[in-house]
């Protein structure tokens, strides 16, 4: 049995664990387009914060996947699914088969059309990546400034924290 799961954050990996509690053989694969192994989105705050890297924000590391017999394929994007051949096509490389799929994407950004987001100093923050970016962003365009102003459009719990 091949059970493909699209999505490596809570509802994911948790849906793994589970399966594979229930289930010894079958063959588990997560895909995400994030090339990370499972981390905890609410405290990429943190990371922003230079309060935590990588490592205080991963909830399940390399370890657990092999422990737990799951096998990862991160840093490709899902770009269509066939299910009348049970097929998960992904950016750049091969199809994957599945019997069964776990679409377990969670949320997305939804930017609003506003003229100006291809300025500079206008940042996305919903993943490690983007808080890294802003970090840097900030420390290099803001270097010696005692107070900057910021707007977060968003009333999410990720966007909240940002603020």
């Amino acid at each position: 049995m091949e059970i493909v799961i699209i999505g490596n954050s809570a509802a994911g990996i948790g849906a793994a664990e589970a399966i594979r509690k229930n289930n010894s053989s079958a063959n588990i694969s997560i895909i995400s387009y994030e090339p990370y192994t499972a981390y905890s989105k609410p405290f990429i705050k943190d990371v922003l914060g230079g309060k935590a890297d990588f490592d205080k924000i991963e909830y399940r590391n390399e370890d657990f996947y092999k422990k737990k017999d799951i096998n990862t394929i991160l840093g490709k994007k899902v770009v269509s699914i066939n299910p009348e051949k049970k097929t998960v096509r992904l950016k750049g490389s091969k199809n994957v088969e599945y019997d069964k799929l776990l679409i377990s994407t969670g949320g997305s950004t939804i930017i609003p059309p506003i003229k100006g987001l291809d300025k500079k100093h206008v940042y996305q923050f919903m993943t490690y990546d983007d808080a890294v970016s802003l970090r840097s962003g900030l420390k290099r365009d803001f270097k010696g400034k005692k107070k900057i102003t910021a707007v977060v459009i968003g009333g999410g719990l990720i966007g909240y924290s940002a603020a």
